[in-house]
């Protein structure tokens, strides 16, 4: 499917696009609020600015695409999402429920994952510099030599969370829940 058919089929109110191959599409700010892309192939894609909140990115395949400023929020049955190497630097993903997603070596630079669920997310290796991470579930989370650098972990539950060679400079953890769970 190419990118026009894509925009004419949703702007006619198609919603479901499951397991499309949009490998490499310019996307660029998009209005996709709402989409169901499970399990579609958008390896490599253009989704700078677009808006892609609400949307259903179960088992989607998003590696090294570039989500630069992409709205986000709100992702419901997004679990099983594939975000490694991707750029979500400044990518609101605040309430989004990405459970067991993969964001290993990730750019999250000044992303807003505010009460985002991410437990059992990978985010080996992965740049949350300046991150928004306030009450976040990371519950089981993988931050092995993740850049946690000047993040806010505030009210976020870190429970069993994998630190391993994490930088932590400066990073806010008021009130964060660090308890292993038993």
């Amino acid at each position: 499917m190419d990118v026009e058919e894509l925009l004419d089929k949703y702007a006619a109110g198609q919603r479901k696009f499951h397991s499309e191959n949009l490998r490499g599409v310019d996307l660029k700010g998009a209005n996709l609020s709402g989409i169901d892309l499970t399990s579609a192939d958008l390896t490599g894609a253009d989704l700078n600015d677009a808006n892609l909140s609400k949307a259903i990115l179960q088992s989607t395949n998003l590696t090294r695409a570039s989500l630069i400023s992409t709205n986000l929020s709100g992702l419901v049955e997004s679990s099983s999402l594939n975000l490694s190497w991707a750029d979500l630097s400044s990518a609101d993903l605040s309430k989004a429920t990405l459970n067991s997603a993969k964001l290993s070596n990730a750019n999250l630079d000044n992303a807003n994952l505010t009460g985002a669920n991410l437990s059992n997310a990978k985010l080996s290796n992965a740049n949350l510099d300046n991150a928004n991470l306030t009450g976040a579930n990371l519950s089981s989370v993988n931050f092995s030599n993740a850049n946690l650098d000047n993040a806010n972990l505030s009210d976020a539950t870190l429970s069993s969370a994998n630190l391993t060679e994490a930088s932590l400079n400066e990073a806010k953890v008021v009130r964060a829940n660090l308890r292993a769970d038993s």
